[in-house]
C-alpha cells in the first residue's frame, strides 16, 4: 500500500516516519491515499475531505487526542474519498500527527481485511480419522 504525504512541514515528516515503521510505502507515484498536512495560524483543526471512511477514521482519532474545535470543510475542496487535507495550529501538531497515523491504520486495515477474506469449503474429515480419534482419546 502506497501513501503520499506531499507536505514539507515537520508533522508530515513525523507521520511519514510512523508509516515507514509500520511497513507502508511512502511516495507520490500511484499512491492509494494522499494526505496534505499544513500549519496555519487559526485556533481550530480543519479537515477538508469528502464524506468517506478515511475522513471518519481520522476525524475520530484526532477528536480523541485534542480539545480544539474541529471544522469539516467540504465545499469545493478535496473531491476524492482517498484524499484528505488537514489544517492545524502548532499546539495541535502532535494530536494531528498521531490522529492521522491512527486513522490511516484503521482505514487500511479494514481494506486489507476485506481483501483477504477467503471463502473455501470446510475441511471434511475422513471416517478413519474420526475412528482413530475415538480410540486414542482414552
Amino acid at each position: 500500500m502506497r501513501i503520499s504525504i506531499p507536505s514539507t512541514c515537520d508533522s508530515s515528516l513525523v507521520v511519514q516516519g510512523y508509516l515507514r515503521k509500520a511497513g507502508y510505502a511512502i511516495g507520490d507515484f500511484n499512491a492509494d491515499y494522499t494526505i496534505w498536512l499544513k500549519e496555519y495560524p487559526g485556533c481550530e483543526v480543519v479537515l477538508d475531505a469528502t464524506d468517506s471512511s478515511l475522513e471518519k477514521h481520522i476525524l475520530k482519532s484526532i477528536t480523541e487526542l485534542t480539545n480544539s474545535h474541529i471544522v469539516l470543510h467540504r465545499a469545493g475542496g478535496v473531491q476524492s474519498d482517498r484524499k484528505l487535507m488537514v489544517l492545524y495550529n502548532k499546539s495541535d501538531a502532535e494530536a494531528v500527527e498521531k490522529g492521522v497515523f491512527r486513522g490511516l491504520l484503521k482505514e487500511t486495515r479494514e481494506v486489507e481485511q476485506v481483501d483477504t477474506i477467503n471463502i473455501s469449503k470446510p475441511v471434511q474429515r475422513s471416517k478413519w480419522r474420526r475412528f482413530k480419534e475415538f480410540f486414542l482419546a482414552k
